[in-house]
This record gives C-alpha cells, sequence and structure tokens, in this order.
C-alpha cells in the first residue's frame, strides 16, 4: 500500500510494526494493572512505566507516517498513549491516599498540556505524511490527551515522589469514633478518629480487613509517610503497625 498524498511510502513492514506495537503496548497495560495490586513493589517501577506514552507520542512524531495515533483500529499507538495512562492513574489512586494532594496538581496538569501539544504535533506530523490513513482523526481526540496526560502526570508525580522517603514515617496511636462506608459504586470503608493529628483530613481511608475486625473505641495505627519532594500520604493499618503496645 502506498500513499498517493505525503511523504510517507510503505517498505512492507508496516503490519508488523503495528502488531509489535499492540503487543508492547497491552503488556504495558497489564503491568501496569498488575503493579496496583502487588504489594511491595516500589513505586519508581510503575512510574518508569509512565515514561511508556511518551516514548510512544515521540515515535509518531519523529516516525514520518510509520507510526500513527489516529487511524484505524489496531495500526495506532492509542492504546498506549491513552489506555495506559489511565490504568496508572487509577493504579495510584487506589494505591496512595494522599494528604498533600493539592501540591501535585500544578506540575500535573503542566504535564498534561505538554503531552496534549506533543500529541497534537506528532498528530499533524502523521496526518501530512500519510493523509488517506487518518482521515477517521477523532474529533475528541485532543481532551482525550489532555485528560490521559493528566493522569499520567499525576501517577509518574505520586510514584516517583513515594519511591524514596524524605523522613522515617511517623506513626500515631488513634481511637476509632466511628465507622462507615461511603455510598455510590465505590463503597470504599472510612474511620473517623477521637484523636488523629491535624492533616486537614477527617475521614480516613482503611483496607477492609481492619474494617470488618475493627468497632468504634479500638485503637489502630495512623501512619503517615513523607516523599522525596515533601508530599504526604497515609495509611492505617492495625496497632502492631506502630511498634508499641497500646
Amino acid at each position: 500500500m502506498v500513499e498517493q498524498a505525503g511523504t510517507w511510502r510503505d517498505d512492507g513492514a508496516q503490519d508488523s510494526r503495528d502488531l509489535t506495537i499492540q503487543i508492547v503496548t497491552w503488556t504495558l497495560v497489564v503491568l501496569a494493572g498488575v503493579f496496583t495490586f502487588v504489594p511491595g513493589i516500589n513505586p519508581i517501577v510503575p512510574a518508569l512505566l509512565g515514561l511508556g506514552p511518551w516514548v510512544l507520542l515521540l515515535m509518531v512524531f519523529v516516525g514520518n507516517g510509520r507510526y500513527l495515533l489516529y487511524g484505524r483500529d489496531g495500526h495506532t499507538v492509542m492504546i498506549g498513549v491513552v489506555v495506559l495512562p489511565v490504568v496508572l492513574g487509577m493504579g495510584c489512586v487506589l494505591r496512595f491516599q494522599m494528604i498533600d494532594w493539592r501540591d501535585a496538581l500544578g506540575p500535573a496538569i503542566g504535564m498534561a498540556v505538554g503531552f496534549a501539544l506533543l500529541g497534537a504535533l506528532a498528530n499533524a506530523g502523521a496526518v501530512a505524511a500519510r493523509p488517506a490513513s487518518v482521515a477517521n482523526n477523532r474529533r475528541g481526540g485532543p481532551i482525550a490527551l489532555l485528560v490521559a496526560g493528566g493522569m499520567l502526570g499525576w501517577a509518574t508525580l505520586i510514584d516517583a515522589n513515594a519511591a524514596a522517603q524524605s523522613a522515617p514515617p511517623a506513626t500515631h496511636a488513634v481511637t476509632i469514633a466511628h465507622k462507615w462506608v461511603s455510598g455510590g459504586r465505590s463503597h470504599t470503608p472510612y474511620f473517623t478518629f477521637a484523636d488523629a493529628p491535624d492533616l486537614g483530613i477527617t475521614n480516613f481511608e482503611v483496607p477492609w480487613a481492619l474494617y470488618r475486625t475493627s468497632a468504634p473505641g479500638d485503637r489502630v495505627c495512623l501512619v503517615v509517610h513523607t516523599g522525596m519532594f515533601g508530599w504526604r500520604w497515609y495509611n492505617v493499618g492495625d496497632r502492631a503497625a506502630c511498634g508499641v503496645r497500646f
């Protein structure tokens, strides 16, 4: 197949390239999902996975039509630049209960804008090289890239922050004042503590196992972590997590 307009010429290996991209991107998506639920994974690993979507956009940008952002299903890098960031972002939300989440918003928004701009430039080059193959350019593409870039930026920053802690974890023995489960689809379990430190949080998300075995009046352990960027997150465990008997 040879395009009549543009600069791209099929070298006979396009189908192989497309298949390779699909295999690699779906492998990255599966790994990102697995890392969400495997305990003990160093956060630097999913943070490095976050480089994948940027690399794919750069491949489109410099590929002179060999790689497409938009086009026929199975012949683009869209899985890697939209689905992978969403999986990484959702995994990050599930793994970290952030205290200083507002501090990460500005950098994440900046990364989202940069990601969307790179996507627009990359797509423009692909359109110039292979106009017939990208004739079905999706109108919602730029918005999808902006959202994906925001989730990717958030996940990469939060994971990088957690890769190294700037201070030892602070443990607090706290008393459960109230336990409840949020409504809606998530049904997330929460504790409210009678004597929690001032962290700007009233309701603390907890693991289901701890929620089921605890009752108001019980003492549990609130652990506050500080990452390499100074952004804090917390987790709640049983009394043994505080390393003291109480």
